[in-house]
């Protein structure tokens, strides 16, 4: 990567495994040249990595709840039925779930959830239940 940020004549964007503040840090470090990333991944494993980044305020519970919550309401908003609207959350759980310490129960339920009651049920359990890792995003599929 370092001989092509070195040979390009364009502006360039990273985009690829930066899932906590401090893959970030250490990015720009290493190539402080480029001044534009994309997070995606890293977004939806902690959708507060871009404050975390910016201003080093991590997401706390209640904002994470909160933005489940919206996203949740804007899926049944837009689609019919308890069983798209699992599929598109259980995909967010993918990567949010490893926010939480000691999940795997709670990850396993909501993946076998197949009411939107049930489903909000373990939701709220786990939110009630567990709380965050102190590296939130970090993700374990890199």
């Amino acid at each position: 990567m370092k001989k092509a940020v070195s040979l390009s004549r364009n502006p360039l964007c990273y985009n690829g495994n930066l899932f906590s503040a401090e893959d970030y840090k250490e990015f720009t470090a290493d190539f402080p040249s480029i001044n534009s990333v994309m997070l995606g991944r890293g977004m939806v494993a902690n959708p507060g990595l871009a404050g975390e980044m910016k201003n080093g305020e991590k997401m706390d519970k209640r904002q994470l709840k909160s933005f489940h919550d919206e996203v949740l309401k804007g899926y049944e908003e837009i689609m019919s039925g308890d069983r798209n609207v699992l599929f598109k959350m259980k995909e967010l759980w993918a990567y949010m779930i490893q926010m939480f310490d000691g999940a795997e129960k709670h990850g396993k339920k909501i993946r076998k959830s197949q009411h939107l009651a049930d489903y909000r049920a373990e939701v709220d359990s786990l939110f009630g239940e567990l709380d965050l890792k102190e590296s939130a995003g970090a993700f374990d599929g890199k």
